[in-house]
């Protein structure tokens, strides 16, 4: 009878999943291209090494190519360059100006680099930028410089070993609920979306089997806090990881306190710093000036009609740049340095292996997704 009731919730889930809109971070190697040029543009276009690139265009892409023939392509055929002369200083100070009136603002120099070469597609430096913010915005790049708190070492043995999942609730007093998936190997972000609330467990399970779906199995462990937005992933896991080995029964989600949740906490803590304190402070002017009131149900709507678009844009956009972004080497973690992507995709360059549980009842519910 148990089981009965475990699959009759993953069955309800399933229908219930084709409501929910895809889940995943946009990456080059989910994207389809017209031409190899466009593919080998793309990763280089990201910063991935020569040896990356040919390893992402033999296992996602299925072209062969050694590393001298990519290097006469980027360097001969293609004429890419990371080092060449820069943009000219009045196109990177009007890109600069433009992000300091937005969320751009939170931006450190080194996520202000990356933002102005993948958004705007200029040629531009760290020192650069480190000087046009300390000349253009220097009670900015002063109220950054904060100390780094101490925390305790964070062990995990690969990609898709740990998943931490948690809700956003700093917008949603004004009608925005945002969630979001961490890996805790990589800490690539598995999926980050603004809905009407991040309390309804079947919109957060429909974000979590959309990755499933997309990646081809699900993680070993989901950490969760011990909300009810998160029963229906747990029942999902319980499912996945029923007899997956020797008969030996694992249940793959586990309820933890926010604090063991440090994961996708941590992450929070940076996207307040680089992106949502805008938009707080913008709602919260909007409060002020008594144009809305979070009383007036007809005022949110009318918000998240606005602003509900914008905002997934602008989650799309931070989570794609993270997933790109060189992350240094800690001493508080002994997981490896380096970009999300590759250390998610290409775990044994870390001297690892994807962790993915795949039973036999993961691939029958993949394949009645797929063919619906």
């Amino acid at each position: 009878m148990a089981s009965l009731v475990k699959y009759c919730l993953v069955a309800v889930y399933l229908f219930i999943h084709f409501y929910s809109t895809k889940a995943l971070p946009t990456s080059p190697f989910l994207c389809y291209f017209a031409s190899l040029e466009d593919c080998i543009r793309s990763y280089w276009s990201v910063g991935y090494k020569y040896t990356s690139i040919v390893t992402f265009l033999a296992t996602y892409d299925g072209i062969q190519i050694s590393l001298r023939q990519l290097k006469y392509l980027i360097n001969v055929k293609y004429n890419l360059r990371r080092r060449r002369s820069q943009s000219t200083a009045h196109e990177i100070r009007r890109a600069l100006c433009y992000e300091l009136n937005g969320p751009g603002c939170l931006l450190g120099y080194r996520a202000m680099t990356r933002c102005l070469r993948t958004r705007y597609n200029l040629r531009v430096s760290r020192d650069t930028v480190m000087r046009l913010l300390k000349e253009i915005d220097p009670a900015g790049v002063a109220q950054r410089r904060a100390r780094r708190l101490q925390r305790r070492i964070y062990r995990c043995p690969g990609p898709n070993a740990t998943w931490h999942i948690d809700g956003y609730d700093k917008l949603t007093r004004f009608g925005f609920g945002i969630s979001g998936c961490i890996d805790g190997y990589s800490r690539r972000i598995i999926f980050l979306q603004v809905s009407y609330s991040n309390h309804d467990p079947s919109l957060i399970a429909g974000y979590f089997m959309n990755s499933v779906e997309q990646l081809g199995g699900c993680p070993r462990t989901v950490l969760t806090d011990c909300g009810t937005e998160n029963v229906i992933i747990a029942a999902l896991q319980h499912v996945f990881h029923d007899n997956i080995a020797n008969n030996q029964q694992t249940y793959g989600h586990r309820y933890v306190a926010s604090t063991s949740n440090q994961r996708i906490e941590s992450w929070w803590s940076t996207f307040r710093k680089s992106r949502s304190e805008w938009w707080l402070d913008l709602f919260k002017d909007l409060a002020v000036s008594g144009a809305f009131c979070d009383g007036n149900i007809t005022h949110v709507y009318c918000l998240r009609y606005c602003f509900m678009e914008i905002l997934q844009k602008e989650l799309n956009f931070v989570a794609s740049s993270w997933n790109e972004h060189v992350i240094r080497a800690s001493n508080m973690s002994e997981c490896p340095s380096g970009i999300p992507d590759e250390m998610f995709f290409l775990p044994e360059n870390s001297g690892t292996s994807f962790l993915f549980v795949f039973t036999q009842f993961v691939r029958c519910c993949l394949c009645f997704i797929c063919k619906h």
